[in-house]
């Protein structure tokens, strides 16, 4: 049984399998690669050679999306630390009445005024 909480290599592949990958070789020794996910947000890395006669674009690609994952990992783990401490309404409460001294609002019963608060949404 998976463990919850948890960001998956799977995940992270379909993700990437998901998303559009555009490589551009720029001189004759660097390789650059942009990779938007399905959420239009976009990684680029690059990766570059000494020699260009060693100048090989796949082996460039493979070295830029291998880095790409890594900072999809990055973002991902962020954000599910994120939603898990956004789902703790409780927490989110009293974040809330912390941070605007609001503890007394009975408005902050509510768990939709608690979110237009928390996210300045009108």
């Amino acid at each position: 049984m998976p463990k919850k909480n948890t960001i998956t290599q799977r995940h992270i592949d379909s993700l990437v399998s998901k998303s559009s990958v555009l490589v551009q070789k720029i001189g004759d020794k660097t390789t650059i690669v942009q990779l938007v996910l399905p959420n239009g947000f976009a990684i680029n890395e690059f990766s570059s050679c000494v020699d260009p006669e060693n100048y090989n674009e796949e082996l460039g690609k493979s070295i830029c999306i291998e880095r790409i994952k890594n900072k999809i990992w990055e973002l991902e783990g962020y954000l599910l630390q994120n939603k898990i401490k956004l789902l703790d309404l409780e927490h989110f409460k009293d974040t809330v009445q912390g941070l605007y001294a609001l503890d007394r609002d009975p408005k902050l019963t509510d768990i939709d005024t608690i979110r237009k608060i928390a996210f300045r949404i009108d």
